[in-house]
């Protein structure tokens, strides 16, 4: 119906039990950008993942990693927004890969288990002081961590007066040789 508002979009979204009505309020662009219809087609556990894809892949991925944590979306889309996010990754630039670790605290980390680091990413890593025991964790624990980041992890301050911190740098498989010797 061409006259229906984004008032219908939003009951459509929220409550269509098949793809293919989805696909009609997808369809139509005034619709899928209104903000309330993508929050409810994201909660349809209907929606299917090529409809997922093209709600969140001209998102940032700090937007899509907040939709892969919301309680409010089922665990089935959920699913489906980690794989997006992780394709993201590879294909965004390493400012926004950067801002991801250091907005989240290396939470984002967790969903991201396998994937590299480029030495973009690397050296704005390297780049930064670190005043968050959190990130600090998260980044030692992390199995990709480049050795670069786990060096001038061991030069923070933070790290250099908590022993435990030093501890679980050091344990890395990563971590350089040279500085587990100075330590």
């Amino acid at each position: 119906n061409q006259r229906s508002g984004p008032s219908h979009a939003r009951l459509v979204a929220r409550h269509h039990h098949t793809p293919q009505g989805l696909d009609v309020v997808m369809n139509r662009a005034e619709f899928l950008r209104d903000a309330q219809v993508q929050r409810y087609l994201l909660g349809n556990t209907m929606i299917q993942e090529a409809q997922l894809k093209r709600i969140l892949q001209p998102k940032r991925l700090m937007e899509i990693y907040k939709v892969t944590i919301s309680r409010e979306i089922p665990d089935r889309n959920r699913q489906k927004s980690r794989l997006v996010l992780r394709s993201k990754w590879s294909a965004t630039d390493a400012d926004e890969r950067a801002a991801l670790i250091f907005a989240t605290e290396g939470r984002c980390l967790n969903q991201l288990t396998g994937l590299p680091f480029d030495s973009k990413t690397v050296s704005l890593l390297c780049s930064k002081s670190y005043t968050s025991t959190l990130l600090i964790q998260n980044l030692a624990r992390f199995g990709a961590t480049p050795p670069p980041v786990l060096a001038h992890l061991l030069r923070q301050n933070l790290v250099r007066r908590q022993q435990m911190l030093k501890t679980v740098i050091l344990q890395h498989p990563n971590c350089p040789s040279d500085a587990k010797r100075r330590m």
